[in-house]
């Protein structure tokens, strides 16, 4: 049977077994977008009715545009009870035979009809059936085996049915969750904004002076001095008191200029912790480097405004400093 907005109807074997590829490809003819629902096939290779298969590809529920061609290229795969028990008949069928054939019937949802579409049958030749049935892999498949309608519903209200359940389970187990709106209920929003301030107030309570000063820095800066120059200038001013205190950890004098302390710990990370020298050299190189940026920043910060990015990379390092120093040991 042919219909004017068909373009194909076509089936081929697909790249592994026990897959096959189905192409339909349809035309607009309705002056307007039309909707495509899905559609069914009715498999058979060579006596062997394998029943029917429903589409449940990426084009469910698509529509069909205007002036475009509405092509689904859709993989199907042979449900295993038909797979692994035909196989060895259908190999025999086709030394045989020397050629395999397939047949397939479709029957497509568009708009709000169901269009039967007539069996399309292909024989497919010895070398091209023989290493379909040679080559195995997964594929992505695009249809479900699809029984008589009573036995869908079934399966489709047991699994609403599931889902419901699963939804029930996690309600109970989550209805702390909650608690905040209960509050609203009970108390209104203005008391529970007003604890919800308080709770934020009294957690960072301690953030408050420092605020005060980035705030007043900032004016007098014109913005210059902002929370970036703070974060950088904290972290690298902290740089010299870790540099003391791994001194003091590996039983060394802090006296003194930066540079000496850094080849102190350099030469103490090698023969007490057991550094690798490439390592621990590559460390006291960065600390220098950090600690001759740190006069810029902190001295200069007004002329020269810290990035976010540059603060984050000062913060980073430090972080970094810290673990390698204290926490990682020789390895680092």
């Amino acid at each position: 049977m042919s219909y004017t907005w068909l373009k194909r109807f076509d089936v081929k074997l697909a790249e592994a077994y026990p897959y096959i590829k189905v192409i339909l490809s349809i035309v607009n003819i309705w002056k307007t977008s039309a909707p495509f629902y899905t559609f069914t096939v009715r498999l058979k290779i060579g006596p062997n009715d394998l029943g029917v298969y429903l589409y449940v590809g990426d084009c469910v529920g698509k529509h069909i545009d205007l002036g475009r061609d509405f092509r689904i290229e859709a993989y199907l795969k042979i449900i295993d009870v038909h797979a692994k028990t035909l196989r060895d008949q259908w190999t025999e069928t086709l030394e045989r035979k020397r050629e395999l054939e397939i047949s397939i019937a479709a029957s497509v949802c568009i708009l709000n009809y169901q269009y039967p579409l007539g069996s399309l049958t292909k024989r497919i030749p010895y070398l091209e059936a023989k290493k379909w049935l040679s080559r195995e892999g997964e594929m992505k498949n695009d249809f479900i085996p699809f029984s008589a309608s009573s036995a869908l519903y079934a399966l489709l209200f047991k699994d609403i049915s599931s889902i419901r359940e699963d939804v029930e389970r996690a309600i109970e187990s989550r209805i702390k969750k909650i608690e905040p709106l209960i509050i609203i209920f009970e108390k209104g929003m203005d008391e529970y904004r007003k604890a919800v301030e308080k709770n934020v107030e009294q957690r960072y309570e301690f953030l408050k002076p420092f605020m005060e000063l980035f705030e007043a820095i900032k004016e007098v800066s014109n913005g210059r001095l902002d929370e970036n120059w703070a974060l950088s200038t904290l972290s690298l001013t902290v740089l010299e008191n870790i540099v003391n205190m791994k001194l003091k950890q590996l039983g060394e004098s802090i006296s003194g200029d930066f540079s000496e302390r850094v080849s102190k710990i350099r030469r103490a990370l090698i023969k007490r912790e057991k550094w690798d020298e490439r390592k621990a050299s590559d460390l006291a190189r960065r600390l220098i480097g950090k600690y001759r940026e740190r006069h810029i920043v902190v001295h200069g910060g007004y002329e020269n405004p810290t990035s976010k990015e540059a603060a984050l990379e000062d913060l980073r390092f430090i972080k970094e400093v810290m673990e390698r120093l204290f926490k990682q040991g020789p390895q680092a």
